[in-house]
């Protein structure tokens, strides 16, 4: 049977000055029913080390852009999701290091879509000011934005891209309404 939640997270081997850190998180989350994939993209073998670790990798190709290594990795680790019975997929950034309640929150909130973003330092001035690491790339066929939560289930992670997203949970019943992610 399978785990109720898939913990989804796209790295590079960038990020492996982090990964104690978010390995440490993980594993101290409170609630304890998940499973945790990696998607690697990097030109390096570190897929090889974070199974050493102990960890389910699949090891996806670069691409052109950072973006576009995330996007590809996100839809591999919906892929896989969808596939596993899971009933919760938690998208987590490789250098986000999160709180040990937070799926368990997430969870008692019963909500299909949650999200959480995180701040960043914007220079103005030369001043440090705390603002939302969050922007969407825009197509002509692009949602607007008030309109986005309520339509994410229905649109591909390849048409819509939040930078900084922290975390994303999607309930089962929300990512099958997407079919096959285009």
């Amino acid at each position: 049977m399978a785990k109720k939640v898939l913990i989804g997270i796209v790295t590079s081997d960038i990020k492996r000055y982090c990964f104690g850190n978010l390995v440490e998180a993980v594993r101290k989350q409170t609630f304890k029913d998940f499973d945790v994939l990696f998607v690697d993209n990097s030109e390096a073998e570190y897929d090889k080390f974070i199974a050493s670790k102990g960890f389910r990798v699949i090891k996806d190709l670069p691409k052109d852009t950072m973006i576009n290594n995330i996007i590809s990795g996100r839809n591999i680790i919906r892929e896989e999701f969808l596939k596993g019975g899971y009933e919760y997929l938690f998208f987590l950034d490789s250098d986000v290091i999160v709180p040990e309640g937070t799926i368990a929150k997430l969870l008692s909130w019963k909500h299909q879509l949650i999200s959480g973003v995180y701040l960043v330092a914007k220079h103005v001035n030369g001043k440090p000011y705390p603002v939302p690491c969050v922007y969407k790339e825009i197509n002509e066929d692009t949602l607007p934005s008030r309109l986005l939560l309520m339509r994410l289930s229905r649109i591909s992670l390849s048409r819509l891209y939040m930078q900084g997203l922290a975390a994303a949970l999607y309930t089962r019943m929300c990512s099958r309404r997407s079919g096959s992610g285009t």
